[in-house]
């Protein structure tokens, strides 16, 4: 994980470069030549909308480049417009009243119909959609403990020539909200995820006592998530580049589970399936930070924890051994776990039948739990419409 915590820092990293011109929004700048412009866009090319004397004092709301965005004074009817004024004509001063211009002080060429928004004031009802993917990790310590617990056993008891185990519980995962703002802060995002992982594995080749012939024994557990998701966000922008935001929320987390395990003696080999589905109600929530491009289109990484754990676990158990003839045996069953004591220690372990395991040597039984809480990083790109 602490690959990611690099990317993180570094994308924290570029974001205060590039919102550091941003604070000094909000000054006030005077005009200090006779004559200036001010313009529908940031360049010396674009429409002028009016032309201000010197010594007029305006509002800023932003800084492009060389531009200040800024509020003009306001006309006969009380209307205040918003255009580009070049740095270069311009003076910071300290906050005192604006200058109020009289109707015959200004040099009218074109009224601006509708005021430009910065990328920092985009905001009121809309609607957008939200698409990221990255990593994420899963907890599932119960099945961890049961799937590390039977490997140690067989690296144990048996006279291996090499091998390993690991559950790295690690996997791809992906997520896409469509999103409904009420304002400029706040929204809903309603979506769906998908995640997959091989979480657990192991393999192990040794020498049959019996035989004195090699045996390979493998196994593999992969975990798919589809999560469908409604969600509560709060975004602050932080000038008009960067944002930070935070959403938190509930779903129903749908999980897949598939197991395969297979062995491969000298005299017989055969495998072992189970796959299940099964859903819970989960709960997620976590943080984001944005670098806006423009005033619609925002990229962004988010760091989101879940809560989901999938209990009572039935699914498709298929068993088939190959020895002379091929036996199969096909039925429902569940995901257990037990503690299995053998002559060299107390192991734990998975196991599949349709009723409760029982025997002497089986301690604490009771049905496995896959707890599918964890932790995502991702990064992807927001649109708002």
């Amino acid at each position: 994980m602490r690959k990611y915590g690099i990317y993180v820092g570094i994308f924290i990293l570029l974001a205060l470069i590039t919102i550091l011109p941003d604070m000094l929004y909000g000054e006030k700048v005077r005009v200090v030549l006779e004559q200036v412009n001010v313009r529908l866009k940031p360049s010396h090319e674009s429409t002028i909308l009016t032309q201000l004397k010197k010594g007029t004092i305006l509002d800023t709301l932003e800084k492009t480049a060389d531009w200040f965005i800024v509020k003009l004074p306001p006309d006969e009817n009380g209307y205040r417009a918003v255009g580009y004024i070049h740095s270069s004509v311009v003076e910071r001063v300290e906050a005192e009243p604006a200058k109020e211009m009289k109707p015959e002080e200004k040099l009218p060429i074109r009224i601006l119909e509708e005021p430009i928004e910065p990328s920092s004031a985009k905001g009121g009802f809309g609607f957008g959609i939200k698409i990221s993917g990255g990593a994420g990790f899963i907890l599932m310590e119960e099945l961890k403990k049961a799937h590390d617990g039977l490997w140690q056993y067989r690296f144990d008891s048996y006279n291996e020539e090499g091998g390993h185990f690991k559950s790295p519980r690690i996997g791809m995962d992906f997520e896409g909200e469509f999103l409904l703002f009420f304002s400029r802060n706040i929204g809903i995002g309603v979506g769906a995820g998908y995640s997959q992982g091989k979480v657990a594995k192991g393999n192990i080749s040794y020498i049959s006592p019996s035989t004195l012939q090699t045996s390979y024994v493998n196994d593999e557990w992969t975990i798919k998530t589809i999560p469908l998701i409604l969600n509560l966000h709060f975004s602050f922008p932080l000038g008009n580049t960067l944002g930070f935001g935070f959403n938190l929320g509930g779903g129903y987390y749908l999980g897949m589970i598939s197991y395969h395990f297979s062995y491969d003696t000298a005299s017989y080999d055969g495998t072992v399936d189970f796959n299940a589905s099964q859903g819970t109600i989960g709960f997620q929530g976590g943080i984001e930070c944005d670098i806006n491009l423009n005033p619609s289109i925002a990229l962004f990484m988010d760091a989101q924890g879940r809560y989901a754990k999938l209990t009572h676990i039935e699914g498709d158990y298929v068993w088939e051994e190959t020895f002379v003839t091929t036996t199969r045996i096909e039925e429902k069953s569940t995901l257990w776990y037990i503690d299995r004591n053998y002559m060299i220690g107390l192991y734990p372990h998975h196991w599949f039948s349709k009723d409760k395991p029982e025997a002497y040597h089986y301690h604490n039984v009771h049905e496995l739990e896959v707890d599918l809480s964890g932790v995502s990083i991702r990064a992807g790109v927001k649109i708002r419409f």
